[in-house]
């Protein structure tokens, strides 16, 4: 039995792999900040190329779990996140990560709600 552990340990140190492909990059990374009015929409892009194509996520916060398209969060296939009804609780930082098999690549965005005075000048301006 010895024998045999010593045999598989060695060729387990031996043992090396490469994966062909290329690191995930964003092409489009969101915001560091974005900030909007109560009640619209956030649009945060993360558009990531490498090979294979990466899989995003994106997370709220400290939680752990990624978000899930709902009511509340649309996450697009080109990996834009969109936020609708944004209020005081979506005030928080959102974490895009890009994974394929040759690695992985995250990004942070915070999202702000404009104050009153900001809000006033935002729509004046439209």
């Amino acid at each position: 039995l010895d024998v045999k552990y010593l045999i598989l340990e060695e060729l387990i140190d031996n043992f090396s792999y490469s994966i062909d492909g290329q690191h995930p990059q964003f092409q489009i990374p969101p915001p560091k900040e974005r900030t909007v009015l109560p009640g619209s929409e956030a649009v945060l892009p993360c558009k990531a190329i490498g090979s294979p194509t990466p899989k995003i996520k994106w997370y709220a916060g400290s939680n752990r779990s990624p978000l899930q398209s709902s009511s509340k969060y649309r996450i697009h296939d080109n990996g834009t996140l969109v936020i609708t009804n944004v209020d005081k609780q979506d005030e928080e930082k959102y974490k895009c990560t890009a994974t394929n098999l040759v690695g992985q690549m995250t990004t942070e965005s915070v999202l702000r709600l404009a104050c009153k005075s900001m809000a006033y000048y935002l729509y004046k301006s439209l």
